[in-house]
């Protein structure tokens, strides 16, 4: 499976120590220690810090906080030339309450792909919400990719578990190779 850069989320040839993209070196991706065997027994697992640190993550598309915020924007730009009580602070503080809390939680919002697991990280205002799932209690893996999500490169990506659960991996750029990574381990382990 290539690497993908963490800082532009380019694929990376096996052999080279930096990105081609980005220049971001990827010495510590080499040097991470093997996964322990997880059992089947429970289908969301808690993962330690060497463990995520050895998967490899995908950023979301930046469309996931730029596409909520263009009726922000939008009202903002008629709003400054409407105002003339405020001289557009209202709607400045308004864009701040509503973008700056979507742009941070998008920043701590990732997907990482270990041996044996998926983990969905939110990001929320005070810190991250993680979720792992084991690949071996995943049943099928599907791909939407929306109205608009094939034209701005996204798609969403559901998780069905063999308890009939599911998970959305929301806003996956089309580049990742999370789908095919996971049916690829879903028929090796059947």
């Amino acid at each position: 499976m290539p690497l993908i850069c963490q800082k532009c989320n380019s694929p990376i040839p096996e052999n080279n120590k930096f990105c081609g993209s980005c220049g971001e070196p990827i010495e510590e991706l080499l040097d991470a220690t093997p996964l322990t065997e997880v059992t089947e027994e429970s289908s969301v697992e808690t993962l330690s810090l060497d463990e995520l640190l050895t998967g490899e993550t995908i950023q979301q598309s930046p469309w996931a906080w730029m596409l909520p915020i263009i009726p922000w924007m939008i009202f903002l730009v008629i709003s400054i030339f409407v105002d003339v009580l405020t001289f557009g602070i209202l709607q400045l503080l308004i864009m701040v309450l509503f973008v700056g809390p979507r742009w941070f939680s998008w920043r701590k919002t990732a997907f990482i792909l270990t041996e044996d697991h998926v983990t969905i990280r939110r990001g929320t205002l005070t810190g991250v919400d993680e979720v792992s799932i084991a690949i071996a209690n995943l049943k099928e893996v599907n791909q939407k990719p929306g109205i608009l999500g094939q034209s701005l490169g996204y798609t969403t990506i559901t998780l069905v578990l063999k308890d009939a659960r599911s998970a959305n991996l929301s806003y996956v750029p089309i580049q990742s190779t999370i789908q095919e990574y996971l049916e690829d381990r879903l028929t090796n382990t059947n």
